[in-house]
């Protein structure tokens, strides 16, 4: 993970972190869509939003109707289990971005 300025942060995954991703992405056994969820937010909240909190379209899995997990809650699991803010990776992701010469209005999107 490269932080701002320019240093250099090693991120290291074990089997069961990188077993993680495709259970996040798991639809419910016998769901219309297939097994796994093509499209939406990777990480969700536990429960559906209620309707006077309801976030936009774009928030929300269109396979299981829950919200994206809020930025305050991915902070403390990131910080509890990694040990890093979500601030660091949006950092690293935009400098390897601007590294691959991707143009910052593609990188935005």
């Amino acid at each position: 993970m490269r932080s701002k300025g320019g240093d250099v942060e090693w991120v290291y995954w074990d089997a069961g972190t990188a077993r993680l991703l495709p259970r996040l992405l798991r639809l419910p056994e016998g769901h219309p869509d297939g097994p796994v969820r093509m499209r939406g937010p990777p990480f969700l909240a536990e429960r559906r939003p209620v309707p006077a909190r309801r976030p936009g379209t774009e928030y929300i899995c269109p396979h299981t109707g829950r919200p994206r997990l809020g930025y305050d809650r991915l902070r403390v699991l990131m910080e509890a289990h990694l040990g890093l803010d979500p601030h660091q990776l949006g950092h690293s992701a935009a400098t390897h971005l601007g590294e691959a010469k991707v143009p910052l209005q593609l990188a935005t999107t």
